[in-house]
């Protein structure tokens, strides 16, 4: 980005936040307005002068001259009280901002952020923070990079093993040098927690590879119509659906449905409609009534950028038969034809999570921590059904989502990039690391031994017939 756009959007910003304050003062002048008008002090002087007021309007008397410089006084008082609080708190912030950049303070990163969103000049407060950090891990990496130059002068393997582990603890993935991957691959008895491998490393990567190539095999099944073609090919049961998609000004609602957005992740714009006096929100389990609320809610969606585009469409909703629930989500998330862990979601009365591995223990995973209950998992059939579909499809990685019930096992979505995939711990983003990198060893292996997708490869040509014909009729 060049300076002279970098300074418009720092003068926009300040724009924005002065216009931010403006609005506050005004609500504060408003509410110190409303508060004089409930006081006993107003009260008795309107009892008071009552009957004066009433002769003056009978007489036509404009109001005193004392009376309107005593009004006056008020004003300029409150306006220079609001002056002053504003100074001091603008002089807070300051000296705190200087703590920070002298890297004086003991404030925690919360701390930090309240600061600087508080400053109608933060972006350069951001700048100035973030160039300071650079600096910082400049220097930190050529501390590392001079303890890996004499890294061969150490005798004994049990000292190297050592220092390499704890170099290990210290780089960033993109920064750890050749001559540690090099003993990485040298040292035949390295432990689990040693291994280079990072999950939201690769999709980090994955993302910028479909950035540059749209029509990836796994962008493909984030749309709903190939995602349901595909689990139709395999026979898995799915929810019926709308036959198309609707802007926000034609959408219908009906009853016992869910209404969701063409393209979306982590459960956002996502609606439960039980009837149109109960309308739940997935992403936070809000309730609410009313179609004109739901469509008041998915256009704020829309404003906010929680969902990208105007096409939305409508499901059948699965419930649970006797308490009238939605079904519970089982989200697997699946490296070709292997499963990593699982999320079980139950979403009434309020949002809970469970983990699980892929042989059905409940396990931890830095995620969710304080929203977990003990869910019920799931079956060694259902496992079965979402390796199968892993197993057809021709990517390392796939969130496959079902819906479980008492009765049935439905399929629901399939998550190329699941929200927040940063949040889990360190051991858990090692270990599905792993489990990407030896998928994409057996994909590669299965490929070169012949096997031909045929059902995904069904709808990825289909999908490539249809883009081909909208280029033709665009040009």
């Amino acid at each position: 980005m060049d300076d002279q756009r970098q300074q418009q959007i720092i003068d926009r910003t300040k724009k924005e936040n002065e216009s931010k304050k403006l609005y506050e003062d005004n609500r504060q002048l408003k509410k110190r307005n409303a508060h004089i008008k409930n006081s006993k002090a107003w009260k008795i002087g309107n009892v008071i002068f009552k009957p004066f007021r009433m002769m003056n309007r009978l007489l036509k008397k404009k109001p005193s001259t004392k009376k309107q410089y005593i009004d006056e006084l008020e004003k300029q008082k409150y306006y220079l009280d609001r002056q002053v609080i504003a100074l001091t708190e603008k002089l807070e912030i300051q000296r705190d901002q200087l703590q920070i950049l002298a890297n004086e303070s003991s404030k925690s990163t919360k701390e930090t952020i309240r600061v600087i969103s508080k400053d109608p000049n933060s972006l350069e407060m951001i700048f100035a923070i973030v160039d300071d950090l650079k600096q910082t891990r400049k220097s930190k990496q050529q501390t590392l990079d001079a303890i890996v130059n004499q890294f061969n002068y150490l005798t004994g393997d049990d000292k190297k093993k050592l220092v390499f582990t704890k170099l290990l603890e210290a780089y960033d993935l993109s920064e750890i040098p050749e001559k540690i991957i090099r003993h990485l691959e040298e040292d035949a008895d390295l432990e689990s927690d040693q291994l280079i491998a990072s999950f939201k490393t690769n999709l980090a990567f994955r993302s910028t590879m479909r950035k540059y190539h749209p029509y990836s095999y796994d962008q493909l099944l984030d749309t709903k119509s190939s995602a349901y073609d595909l689990v139709d090919k395999i026979n898995v049961r799915r929810p019926v659906t709308s036959k198309s998609t609707y802007s926000l000004n034609q959408i219908t609602f009906n009853e016992k449905t869910v209404v969701k957005p063409l393209d979306s992740a982590g459960g956002r714009g996502v609606y439960i409609i039980y009837t149109e006096k109960k309308i739940q929100r997935v992403k936070d389990s809000t309730i609410f009534q009313g179609y004109d609320e739901l469509k008041y809610k998915m256009n704020e969606d829309l404003t906010k950028g929680l969902v990208s585009k105007d096409e939305w469409f409508s499901e059948e909703l699965i419930i649970e038969a006797q308490e009238g629930t939605p079904a519970r989500d089982l989200k697997f998330y699946c490296f070709y034809g292997e499963i990593g862990v699982v999320l079980e979601i139950v979403r009434s009365p309020h949002l809970q999570y469970c983990w699980w591995d892929n042989k059905g223990n409940m396990i931890r995973t830095g995620k969710y921590e304080n929203e977990s209950f003990k869910g019920i998992g799931f079956s060694e059939a259902e496992r079965d059904t979402v390796l199968e579909i892993s197993r057809n499809i021709p990517v390392p990685f796939m969130r496959i989502d079902f819906l479980k019930t008492e009765n049935e096992f439905v399929f629901g979505e399939f998550t190329p990039k699941p929200g927040n995939y940063d949040e889990f711990n360190s051991e858990t983003d090692r270990w599905l690391g792993q489990l990407y990198l030896d998928a994409e060893y057996r994909l590669v292996e299965d490929l070169m031994n012949g096997k031909t997708f045929y059902q995904f490869k069904d709808i990825y040509n289909d999908h490539e017939e249809a883009g081909k014909v909208d280029e033709e009729e665009e040009s």
